[in-house]
């Protein structure tokens, strides 16, 4: 079976930037960009590959656009290799495929889509055991599933961003030919938002002040929900949770005459869930009746 790593256990993998005819990228983005990409590989190896431990050296660089040729080398891997390195097209293939999430994230790939690019670049993948090959699919496809390594990720795509003449990224083994999965900006950018989005939490209080009419009262000192109308608006809910107010109302020191279209201003406690960029009211609760006056004692309500 050919192997991967040469006999230092060593492979070569290249970042590749897309960049706009006759320009020339900032070199400090270019390094910050080509750090951050180590960094995520590294954690995602860490992550799914624990017993691995990789080393990533810059070799050198060409323009065409822009290559920052690299060498992967094994340190360290701490489960048994086969005789006659039959484990390494495995290992190369894992941390190719992962060197490749970190910039075709962006692009929405299958697990499939990157093995087929493997295989495009290394034939001889398709010799590898069935058992193999089963399990670089599904590594790949739990790195694309689940969030790993995401901070290394955001400054990766954001020091991509920084640079207006860095049209896209990819990776590749080969610097002759463009690299079939290449990132560009406008994807880039989807990502970054929707990660923003994805940050924030998923469920949310707000107290809000609200000037609303009375519809239907729980003449009771108990945590009941009473409804209210809001001009133009329809009807809603809400416990109330003001036990001051509750206890003035059962000894009768609420001083409003009990008729139709009460006004009053109370503060109001909103529960939500977020769905998408909209949140969705799922509880309300009055926590304080501001008008009308109420004590503790006197007229009923």
């Amino acid at each position: 079976m050919a192997e991967f790593f040469d006999s230092t256990r060593s492979a070569p993998i290249s970042l590749y930037f897309d960049i706009e005819k006759g320009r020339r990228a900032d070199l400090s983005v270019v390094a910050e960009a080509a750090i951050a990409w180590a960094q995520t590989v590294r954690e995602i190896i860490d992550n799914l590959e624990p017993g691995l431990e990789i080393r990533i050296e810059i070799v050198d660089g060409e323009q065409g656009s822009l290559w920052i040729n690299t060498l992967v080398k094994i340190e360290k891997f701490l489960e048994a290799v086969e005789k006659g390195g039959k484990r390494y097209p495995h290992i190369w293939a894992l941390v190719r495929g992962f060197a490749i999430i970190v910039v075709a994230t962006p692009l929405s790939v299958t697990a499939e889509d990157i093995w087929k690019s493997l295989v495009g670049e290394k034939p001889e993948l398709v010799k590898l055991s069935d058992e193999d090959k089963r399990k670089i699919v599904n590594d790949l496809a739990k790195a694309l599933r689940e969030n790993v390594a995401p901070k290394p990720k955001q400054r990766f795509y954001k020091a991509v961003l920084s640079d207006p003449v860095i049209k896209g990224v990819g990776v590749a083994s080969d610097t002759k030919r463009r690299p079939e999965l290449v990132a560009s900006r406008n994807q880039i950018e989807l990502v970054i938002r929707s990660d923003q989005v994805d940050d924030e939490p998923t469920t949310r209080r707000r107290t809000e002040e609200l000037d609303v009419v009375l519809v239907s009262p729980v003449l009771r000192n108990a945590e009941r929900s009473w409804r209210f109308l809001r001009p133009g608006l329809p009807e809603f809910g809400a416990v109330m949770k003001d036990r001051g107010f509750l206890d003035a109302l059962v000894r009768g020191g609420i001083h409003v005459e009990l008729r139709e279209g009460i006004s009053m201003k109370v503060e109001i406690e909103y529960k939500e869930r977020r769905e998408g960029n909209l949140w969705i009211t799922e509880d309300r609760a009055v926590l304080r009746v501001i008008e009308p006056n109420y004590d503790r004692g006197g007229l009923s309500f």
